[in-house]
């Protein structure tokens, strides 16, 4: 799938929260694939500290808790933090 169709269906308000949040963490995910950094931690990329920090938290609850668990972020916040990602990663 790609980053657009990811985030499409994290934006979905039908799906679940915990649906929406895990898209995107898979938006993310294709974001450090395209940069080719998938084997770097996320706090090696270069992103803002904020999203440096954030972006772990949701891939340890995506990896380990989802759709279990508390959210790490509501999906407006997964949302717009995988848009951040992208950005900064050289997405369009």
């Amino acid at each position: 799938m790609t980053f657009e169709d990811l985030i499409r269906d994290a934006r979905e308000r039908e799906l679940t929260p915990s649906t929406r949040v895990l898209a995107a963490f898979n938006a993310i995910s294709v974001c450090w694939q395209l940069a080719d950094m998938l084997i770097q931690p996320p706090t090696a990329l270069p992103l803002e500290h904020s999203d440096a920090v954030a972006v772990p938290k949701l891939a340890k609850w995506a990896i380990r808790e989802a759709p279990q668990g508390e959210l790490p972020m509501t999906p407006e916040d997964a949302v717009a933090l995988a848009g951040r990602v992208h950005t900064q990663l050289g997405g369009e």
